[in-house]
């Protein structure tokens, strides 16, 4: 017989938008330095505890946030708040829309100003921690995304929402699991923005209460549809995901309990068929991580593709037909893809090797948390989901550190630029998979 445990839960979120103008991430072809906010970015805390053992996410909204700076966080909470490190998990929302110096902790004044806030929010999440009950659900999205490798390639058409509240009833944190980059707005905008993720979050802690997450999932071919890259289209199809969401949560009011109608023919009252979704039953936190050692695949010569690409460049000119876009676009986007990686001045894109930090933080024996460090497409999350022992795996991209593409091994066969930014080269995904599942079957049996 399972023991249940009692889960405390606080939810925090503390403004991490650059105080001056700032490289903005995102976009290797802008140069230009922010110039002004749209709205605000946030740093936002999840602090669980379950009478013994505590674990703290935090997402950021920001492009990414380096194993470097996260290896800073969580010493700093620790130190602050006693968390240990292993239970820390720091993310990101992945806007496109925010300052560029987090990766590679290029301005001192920003990092410092991150670390108080996240400092700050993990406080104030742990301060406001009470005892919860938790659901899930999941509600259909459509119209907002696209696989931008294949027009016909798979996408997430549905968000997993899951609903603390407190004994009352009452929203503590809504916590959102969805995969779409927040790319609405391009290059050209200089003005800070979590994009679509922030207007969907705002919409649900405005109309249900609580502190709003958005959780970015394994969204590295996954484009957002707009007419035009206008901040109409941020709020548009950031109300698209919002709204299913915020559905979902007031669904949740009704999850698990009976419900009736009065059938006037027969006079009595009838049973309605139970809405589709689970009462979380937590059985007490486990965090465990596993690490993978990957050696970068770095060519011998970052320019010996510039003859190839001059000569796709000249092909695409002359004839600029979909037709011949198809054929030669792919091998052109992987070539100067590559070439922009291995020639960025980021130690990372130098000879050597990296090690992979894959982290689960497990709730009950049907939900846990799981956490990959870096872009990984759509179809990789589909296989991890379907080979999951837990009933709901939420993933969590760009978790614990920024290591730039994963496509898998067939990907490379079609090129593109997913596969020209992967730094550990043909079948390191699937190696970080195999390392995922056995983690997951790991905290499967704690």
């Amino acid at each position: 017989m399972t023991n249940y445990s009692a889960l405390w839960l606080g939810c925090a979120k503390v403004e991490i938008t650059p105080a001056k103008p700032m490289v903005m991430g995102g976009y290797g072809i802008r140069l230009d330095s922010s110039k002004g906010t749209h709205d605000p970015l946030f740093a936002r805390a999840i602090y669980l505890y379950d009478g013994k053992k505590s674990s703290l996410i935090v997402v950021c909204d920001l492009v990414a946030v380096g194993d470097d700076l996260t290896d800073i966080l969580r010493n700093e909470l620790l130190k602050k708040l006693g968390i240990e490190k292993s239970n820390i998990m720091i993310t990101a929302t992945h806007t496109h829309a925010g300052p560029a110096a987090v990766r590679n902790l290029l301005d001192p004044d920003y990092t410092s100003l991150l670390i108080a806030m996240v400092c700050k929010a993990g406080a104030n999440a742990m301060a406001n921690k009470q005892q919860v009950s938790l659901k899930l659900l999941s509600a259909g999205v459509e119209g907002v995304s696209q696989n931008r490798r294949d027009p016909d390639g798979p996408i997430q058409e549905s968000l997993d929402l899951i609903v603390a509240a407190d004994l009352k009833g009452n929203a503590v944190s809504t916590i959102m699991s969805f995969s779409c980059h927040p790319t609405i707005m391009e290059y050209d905008n200089l003005h800070y923005s979590a994009d679509f993720p922030g207007v969907a979050i705002s919409l649900i802690e405005k109309n249900f209460g609580g502190i709003g997450v958005f959780i970015q999932g394994m969204c590295g071919d996954i484009n957002p549809t707009w007419n035009a890259h206008t901040w109409e289209n941020v709020e548009l199809n950031g109300n698209i995901v919002g709204s299913a969401a915020l559905s979902a949560a007031y669904k949740s009011l009704a999850l698990g309990s009976d419900r009736f109608a009065v059938n006037l023919s027969w006079g009595v009252d009838t049973p309605q068929k139970e809405i589709e979704g689970s009462v979380i039953e937590v059985d007490g936190i486990a965090v465990e991580s596993q690490y993978i050692n990957l050696i970068r695949q770095r060519p011998e010569n970052v320019d010996e593709d510039a003859d190839e690409i001059a000569t796709l460049e000249s092909r695409i000119a002359q004839d600029s037909s979909l037709a011949n876009r198809k054929v030669h676009q792919p091998r052109l986007s992987f070539l100067k893809a590559k070439r922009y990686g291995w020639t960025n001045p980021n130690p990372r894109y130098q000879a050597g090797s990296d090690n992979l930090e894959i982290q689960g933080i497990r709730l009950s024996k049907d939900l846990v948390f799981l956490g990959l460090p870096g872009e990984y497409l759509v179809e990789v999350g589909n296989e991890i989901r379907s080979k999951s022992p837990f009933k709901h795996t939420i993933i969590i991209g760009y978790a614990n550190g920024y290591f730039d593409y994963f496509p898998l091994e067939k990907d490379f066969k079609e090129h593109g630029y997913e596969v020209g930014r992967s730094i550990y080269g043909e079948g390191s995904t699937e190696k970080v998979m195999k390392v995922a599942l056995n983690l997951l079957e790991s905290l499967s049996k704690k």
